[in-house]
């Protein structure tokens, strides 16, 4: 296999508003064994790696590493609890990808319209077909 398999873009924060989910999430997780931050420590760390963020936290002893783990699988946890939305407030997905992939190419995304509208949406795309000129047409 040649080429790239996989791109992989963290945009928490630098792209998408986060709404601080990740310090959250992050302190919370490790409150819940007993470890406390200060604001001070949580910037030190903050855009690290969350795992060796954790390590440097966790007291070093003979359960250090499963402690460690631990923690980590109650972050995600957490932050995936934080990013969940109720029904009535998720978008349509396929609208989000849309503006993924219309941003990525560099294609502007017209302010408040309809995902339908936008561009690389199948409905704009159906727009264009039908307005392309068939070949061999005068």
């Amino acid at each position: 296999m040649n080429g790239l398999v996989l791109v992989v873009f963290d945009v928490a924060g630098t792209v998408v508003k986060d709404r601080d989910k990740v310090p959250e999430a992050f302190t919370a997780a490790l409150e819940a064994h007993g470890i406390s931050l200060i604001s001070e420590e949580l910037a030190a760390v903050r855009g690290s790696s969350k795992r060796e963020a954790i390590l440097r936290f966790v007291s070093e002893g003979p359960e250090r590493e499963s402690l460690a783990k631990t923690v980590y699988s109650g972050f995600r946890e957490r932050l995936m609890e934080r990013h969940r939305m109720p029904r009535h407030h998720r978008t349509n997905r396929s609208s989000l990808e849309v503006q993924v992939r219309s941003v990525a190419a560099g294609s502007p995304i017209p302010p408040g319209a309809p995902p339908s509208d936008r561009p690389g949406s199948h409905a704009a795309r159906a727009r264009r077909k039908q307005r392309a000129p068939s070949p061999g047409a005068a």
